[in-house]
């Protein structure tokens, strides 16, 4: 059978992928927005300071208590937020702050953190200087500002949600990824209404049904896009004209490295349903024009597709 296969851009074979950020552990996120995330079943990566919690650990701990790996993701924005004028400073408040993070999340040494750099004050370190700590705490810097300097950011450029529809709409049509950015939501600094708030989740899940956006926490879309750029998708030889045989080679660590992998593959027309077997994992989806689209795990091996 003559096929082809391919690994997506983006999960779901989605047409472009977005993140919600949250920084600076802020009191109306943790009351307003988590239970807006949970109702629509939408991700965010909150960014949290473990130094503003020295003589509050409940509270800190209410935030571990939180996470979930699927609605509420951590991560890291320095110990403090209070600048750092040396490279020896900038390690202290990345690693300090890793420590505390996964010490509390239970989080073991492979597994990626997303980062944030504290903004508005001084930070001392050059991106190529502040990867080299990344790395060695298994960390990965989020996106930052656009080229021309500009970022969606709730309260400032992003004011209320026709602000932020226009930001999807353009995030959508571009097929990359981006992201919004909330440090208050009905409350605290750089203001941005629970309302309008709410409006926007309620759109982002319906983009998401769709297949239009892929909506992931940042550090996700982050391995996604280091895994896709690694990996390869090979057709294999088969005799069976009801079997398509792919193998996977991937160039990542599959400990650090977990998110799943989406692959589109042609089959017949005729199919109605296609059905994968990954090592001891199988599972059927719908065909749709010819097209099946599957969600792997990112591991070396032989992928079977057959009709069901």
């Amino acid at each position: 059978m003559d096929t082809t296969a391919s690994i997506a851009k983006w999960q779901n074979n989605a047409k472009a992928a977005f993140a919600l950020y949250y920084d600076d552990g802020c009191n109306s996120v943790m009351d307003i927005v988590i239970p807006c995330l949970r109702k629509y079943n939408i991700p965010g990566t909150f960014y949290l300071c473990t130094g503003w919690y020295k003589d509050k650990e409940w509270e800190l701990q209410r935030w571990f208590d939180q996470a979930d790996d699927k609605i509420v993701f951590i991560g890291n924005h320095s110990v403090g937020h209070c600048g750092a004028k040396t490279l020896k400073i900038v390690e202290e408040e990345i690693c300090n702050n890793d420590k505390v993070l996964r010490d509390g999340l239970k989080y073991p040494a492979k597994k990626i953190l997303s980062y944030g750099r504290p903004g508005g004050c001084c930070w001392n370190a050059t991106i190529e200087e502040e990867k080299v700590i990344l790395d060695s705490v298994n960390t990965l810097r989020r996106e930052g500002m656009k080229p021309d300097g500009s970022e969606y950011a709730g309260g400032l450029s992003i004011k209320s949600y026709d602000d932020a529809k226009n930001a999807l709409d353009a995030i959508e049509a571009s097929g990359n990824n981006d992201y919004i950015i909330f440090h208050g939501v009905g409350g605290d600094w750089f203001y941005f209404p629970a309302l309008d708030h709410e409006l926007l989740v309620q759109d982002i899940a319906t983009r998401k049904a769709k297949g239009n956006l892929w909506v992931a926490a940042s550090v996700d879309i982050h391995k996604y896009i280091t895994e896709r750029d690694n990996a390869s998708l090979k057709v294999l030889p088969t005799d069976n004209d009801e079997e398509i045989k792919l193998e996977l080679s991937v160039g990542t660590d599959p400990e650090s490295f977990d998110t799943p992998l989406s692959i589109v593959v042609d089959v017949p027309e005729e199919w109605l349903v296609a059905k994968l077997c990954q090592g001891n994992v199988s599972y059927a989806v719908p065909v749709m024009k010819g097209k099946a689209c599957f969600n792997v795990a990112p591991v070396n091996g032989e992928i079977i597709i057959t009709k069901r």
